[in-house]
């Protein structure tokens, strides 16, 4: 094999390991216009529930608290985090309140902006 053909090849591994590593979030147009449908409004506390809004950071389910009329979400977008980034930023809500027409997500007693 001669030089050329190494650079190149060296180079299309390279562009792949950056590509896979620092890809955007891709995001479809169709499921992100649905999820922008959610609900999160409210005049009590008893308008709000926890349900499915999307994909999570570790692409696992992300809940939420929204208007309990509201429909769910889909799942939303595709990134590969590490498993640091997964323990650090998935906190699920365990009950929801209203607060200012809008339903707020808390965990242990803790709201989650």
């Amino acid at each position: 094999m001669d030089r050329k053909a190494i650079i190149v090849i060296i180079g299309v591994i390279a562009f792949l390991l950056i590509a896979y590593f620092t890809h955007p979030i891709v995001i479809n147009a169709s499921v992100e216009a649905h999820n922008k449908k959610i609900d999160y409004s409210c005049n009590s506390n008893e308008d709000c529930t926890i349900k499915y809004v999307g994909t999570g950071i570790c692409e696992t389910g992300k809940f939420s608290c929204v208007n309990i009329e509201s429909i769910e979400g889909k799942p939303d977008y595709i990134w590969p985090p590490s498993q640091i980034t997964c323990a650090a930023l998935e906190l699920w809500p365990e009950n929801c309140q209203c607060e200012n027409n809008y339903c707020v997500n808390y965990r242990n007693g803790i709201p989650l902006r």
